[in-house]
């Protein structure tokens, strides 16, 4: 009986490591470092206000120096410096300093793109200075869930990191299991 059992254990085992699966149930994590060039804007308002949308945006995402696709992204306003003052209270909220002067939080979607029906989705909230083009200061991080994806990532799910560099392009590793 006992040999039966480590059989059929062994036999699971190797079984799960053919498709992409331990023994614990988790799939291996995936690393995508891209370059995603300065965003292009679409429909720019002068001034981020609360009851405005963000513009839309696009921007080439290459990998290796070689072009794989490209991130569409979309921002909505979710808090004014006020409400996100009065939440402060409660919790502090990731990337807020009472110090800072006027801030608010976005509400961000990123899709990025690689063709033929291949995608990834990322969306969350950032805090971001209300002075200046609305854009996190460079060297900054801002941390999205993964949430979904499409074609051959359509069980992604994990986390964006995303740099804002000096030039005005941004760095985004997407860590995610499939």
């Amino acid at each position: 009986m006992m040999k039966n059992s480590r059989s059929a254990i062994a036999l699971l085992t190797r079984s799960l490591d053919a498709i992409g699966l331990n023994a614990s149930g988790s799939s291996d994590v995936t690393t995508m470092t891209l370059h995603q060039g300065q965003p292009v804007i679409h429909n720019r308002t002068t001034k981020a206000v609360a009851d405005q949308p963000f513009p839309g945006y696009h921007a080439s995402l290459s990998e290796n120096g070689k072009v794989v696709g490209v991130v569409v992204g979309a921002r909505r306003v979710a808090l004014d410096s006020a409400d996100l003052g009065l939440l402060s209270q409660i919790l502090k909220p990731d990337g807020y300093d009472s110090t800072a002067g006027d801030q608010f939080m976005l509400m961000t979607t990123l899709v990025f793109e690689f063709g033929e029906n291949n995608s990834i989705t990322a969306l969350g909230s950032s805090v971001i200075a209300v002075a200046g083009n609305a854009l996190p200061d460079v060297g900054t991080s801002l941390v999205r869930p993964i949430v979904g994806g499409t074609g051959k990532y359509k069980f992604a799910n994990g986390q964006l990191t995303s740099t804002h560099n000096a030039d005005g392009s941004y760095t985004q590793v997407l860590e995610f299991k499939n």
